[in-house]
């Protein structure tokens, strides 16, 4: 294949007669697109690192589809109606089927390459000078060129992430034949920064306070025509507020909510809450991704900045779009920006005193959840199970689990079923019937907006169980859970909970002993309880699990002893041992087992508890149906694009992995065991890839071909 065209203008002339005999979409190479045409499997996930490809691909696939029936409207003329002003499009179509304006963009030289951009958006501008209103959905761009250089693959890049423009991008070449050859290309503008989610410490909050005026005697109650409880202007308010976040091209979410502290210690009964994505923290993100041996001017003058001011992300744009609908607000309410949070702290505080009541989403992050909740494949599928009973991402427990999303998840995140997680989910479980057990007895606001918190987290957790059952060929299925979402229903779990311990923990001594302190003391591992629980009901919830903990902590000591005497404590295990009967005053004895622990103690030492008891048992395995890469949307190229960044960077265990739970990505395998990364990457285009498809992690060397064949597995 050859790229060698005698001219711009043969290439013009090659495509031109294709579109004219309504050949060109027959003759353009896009398998790149196959995936995302047939996306049979995935279900929707937020991905920093998969932004802008999957932007790409989606535009590039939309403007595909408008090249049959075209109709030429000029070819290499002058479109300005301005006199002596010259602006000549190679050439501008319109498609019969849609009706869309399709612009043609030719180059044949890097060179000629740095004013593309440039001069497809001039032209632009001009046919909407000639027909004004023409949306930019309806105005698409083909650039074909021979080469892609950098500055092109970034300014297409940037136009179709954060302009939502449509452009499909061709490389163009002769075949020994002389025949023209298009081929779908993807820019790799983005640099890949390795973190797929979003940090909660990356999400900046600040709260608009809703204070009343004159005692709320202004407040008319005919404003609530739709039974919200709250006057209806506070939604038209936020619905501003996305409008405005969408326009200056930022990424949040809003929730409205109620203040339970209202006539205790808050004077505002409403409240609304922007958080936008900081994009200060996700550069320290970045920054750990940056390549080796490079020099990176601007990073590490951004870097500089950051360690000198260090901006807390409450930027300008928040402000802005909080503020957006002040004039409609202040004509009831007078509305004040207080609370300058993160949403790793924001969440926590809400967890007790917001019964959040409407959320809404824009940006990037408003793309997501409107795709998530609307997709056909999310509907079809078991996960997510809830989250379609009323179908609409505002409504406050989709939208708190969207959000929830974002972040990396609470349970089996690496695929593997640990005993941490046995523990989670039955303080989850717990926590839910003993919420409702007591809302039976005393309809509490703050019980009541823990019982919606706790119940997004076990949603969650229960959509993971999902996961893992339904990839795995040797655990029974469980009766389908008929869940209350109502605090007012109690709710039966035993049946539930007799096939976790029995099927999904394998009957696991470790798994179900940890699995019954969670559910047992529940309301004791939250943080925030000792603020809304009387000492007498935590020492009673105490006093039930007391001797499972002390079992739990001598099984861990236990374990940590036999490695001592064998002289196999690994890696910082023994200053983990140290450490723990330090805080358990063993530290002297020989034996390190104790009898009895007291609350205060156990608060202290709970955490190396669970991460020890995770290091020194196994988990709980299920074995994998054969994986059938051909049944997955797998976008190879993106993978490879991965896997070549990480090499570059100097991180040469680059690698595929398999989770245990069926889920594909690349990382660092050598990393992930713990171990050392080779001296030097694999030769001959070799990949490390690291399958805990059998319940043992299992490095092997494959190519590619082998990966994608389906062979490796």
């Amino acid at each position: 294949m050859s790229s060698d065209f005698d001219n711009e203008q043969q290439l013009h002339l090659l495509i031109e007669k294709a579109i004219r005999e309504d050949e060109l979409g027959s003759i353009i190479d896009s398998n790149i697109f196959e995936a995302e045409k047939d996306s049979t499997v995935v279900i929707p996930r937020f991905s920093i690192d998969y932004i802008t490809r999957k932007k790409l691909l989606k535009a590039g696939l939309n403007v595909l589809s408008s090249l049959n029936s075209l109709h030429i409207l000029t070819s290499d003329n002058n479109i300005s109606v301005t006199k002596n002003e010259v602006l000549r499009p190679d050439i501008v179509a319109i498609c019969s089927e849609n009706d869309s304006i399709i612009i043609f963009e030719f180059k044949k030289s890097k060179q000629a390459e740095r004013q593309t951009l440039t001069e497809l958006l001039a032209y632009e501008q001009e046919i909407k000078n000639i027909m004004p209103m023409l949306t930019n959905y309806d105005v698409k761009f083909v650039v074909v060129t021979t080469e892609w250089s950098p500055l092109l693959q970034h300014s297409v890049a940037s136009k179709v992430t954060w302009s939502n423009r449509q452009i499909l991008c061709l490389t163009a070449s002769l075949n020994t034949e002389k025949q023209l050859s298009l081929k779908t290309f993807i820019p790799t503008a983005w640099k890949n920064i390795g973190n797929v989610y979003i940090p909660e410490r990356a999400l900046s909050c600040l709260t608009l306070c809703l204070y009343e005026k004159n005692n709320g005697q202004n407040i008319e109650d005919d404003k609530d025509t739709q039974g919200h409880g709250f006057d209806d202007r506070i939604l038209t308010a936020i619905e501003n507020m996305v409008h405005t976040g969408n326009l200056i091209n930022a990424h949040g979410f809003i929730l409205l909510w109620k203040d339970s502290y209202y006539d205790k210690l808050s004077l505002t009964k409403y409240n609304i809450t922007v958080c936008g994505i900081s994009a200060y923290e996700l550069f320290n993100i970045s920054l750990l991704t940056t390549d080796k041996g490079a020099k990176h001017w601007l990073v590490n003058a951004v870097s500089k900045y950051i360690s000198e001011f260090s901006p807390s992300g409450h930027s300008e744009s928040l402000f802005h779009i909080a503020n957006s609908s002040n004039s409609l607000l202040d004509t009831f309410v007078d509305p004040r920006t207080e609370g300058y949070n993160h949403w790793e702290t924001e969440k926590r505080e809400l967890s007790y005193r917001g019964e959040v009541l409407f959320c809404n989403f824009f940006g990037l992050i408003g793309e997501y959840a409107r795709d998530h909740v609307l997709n056909p494949k999310v509907k079809k599928s078991n996960v997510n199970q809830f989250l379609n009973s009323v179908a609409d991402w505002r409504y406050p427990l989709n939208g708190l689990r969207l959000i929830k999303n974002l972040s990396q998840p609470e349970f089996f995140s690496t695929g593997k079923i640990l005993c941490s997680d046995a523990f989670k989910l039955g303080r989850l479980i717990g926590i839910d019937s003993f919420l409702r057990l007591n809302l039976q007895k005393n309809s509490d606001s703050i019980l009541a907006n823990k019982f919606q918190w706790n119940l997004v987290s076990l949603l969650e957790a229960f959509d993971e169980v999902t996961l893992i059952t339904g990839t795995s060929k040797n655990i029974s299925k469980p009766s389908p859970l008929k869940f209350s979402l109502n605090h007012e229903n109690i709710f039966d779990y035993s049946n539930h909970i007799e096939w976790l311990l029995k099927s999904f923990f394998k009957e696991s001594p470790e798994h179900s002993l940890l699995f019954y302190i969670g559910l047992n003391g529940n309301i004791l591992f939250d943080d925030l309880s000792h603020k809304f629980f009387h000492k007498d009901n935590l020492n009673e919830i105490w006093e039930s699990i007391e001797e499972n903990i002390v079992l739990i902590i001598n099984t861990v000591l236990g374990l940590y002893k036999q490695l001592e005497i064998e002289d196999g404590l690994y890696d910082n295990l023994e200053e983990t041992y140290k450490y723990l009967k330090h805080l358990l005053d063993s530290d002297e004895k020989d034996d390190p087992f104790i009898d009895s622990i007291e609350f205060s103690s156990f608060q202290n030492v709970w955490s190396k508890v669970l991460e020890s008891v995770d290091r020194l048992t196994l988990p709980a395995f299920h074995a994998q149906d054969r994986l059938n890469v051909s049944g997955y949307d797998i976008d190879w190229e993106w993978l490879r694009q991965g896997i070549n960044e990480m090499l570059e960077r100097g991180e040469n265990d680059a690698g595929f992995i398999l989770s245990a739970n069926g889920e594909t990505a690349t990382g660092r395998v050598f990393e992930r065991l713990g171990i050392k990364s080779p001296d030097s990457p694999l030769e001959d285009g070799s990949l490390y890839f690291y399958d805990e498809s059998s319940g043992l992690g299992v490095i092997k060397i494959v190519t590619w071909d082998e990966l994608m064949s389906g062979d490796a597995y």
